[in-house]
């Protein structure tokens, strides 16, 4: 079976919509919740995050992702993938891809890597002191 054959229609939608072949759809690790797919063309990937539907009286994630990823965008830019689409009808966001590597267990990050994600958390709460 081709990966797009497999992968949920939301995901098919916006890699055919970002002009990636559906068949580059791969899925992530992580998302608790969510599903979380990377698809690309020859110059670009992206991300797409799918969302279960919202339960009554329970907090909208996506709409709670939508507006970090806005304000982090706002005060650390430099940090954040650009939040590309927020479909609500089929419970997605879009975002540019930020290429990177995933820590693993028992790695000791490296003192610039501390000190890019103080920075991060330092940007994110400049604002409330």
């Amino acid at each position: 079976m081709k990966p797009a054959e497999m992968s949920p229609s939301f995901a098919v939608h916006w890699a055919r919509e970002l002009g990636a072949d559906p068949n580059t759809l791969e899925r992530l690790r992580g998302g608790i919740n969510n599903q979380v797919f990377r698809c690309a063309n020859a110059a670009q990937k992206w991300v797409i995050k799918g969302y279960p539907l919202q339960k009554l009286g329970q907090r909208d994630r996506m709409k709670a992702d939508a507006e970090f990823l806005r304000y982090s965008a706002h005060v650390a830019q430099d940090f954040t993938p650009a939040l590309l689409e927020v479909d609500t009808d089929r419970r997605c966001i879009v975002m540019e891809h930020i290429k990177g590597d995933a820590y693993h267990e028992g790695y000791i990050p490296c003192q610039s890597d501390l000190q890019a994600g103080f920075s991060f958390i330092r940007k994110l709460n400049r604002h409330k002191q």
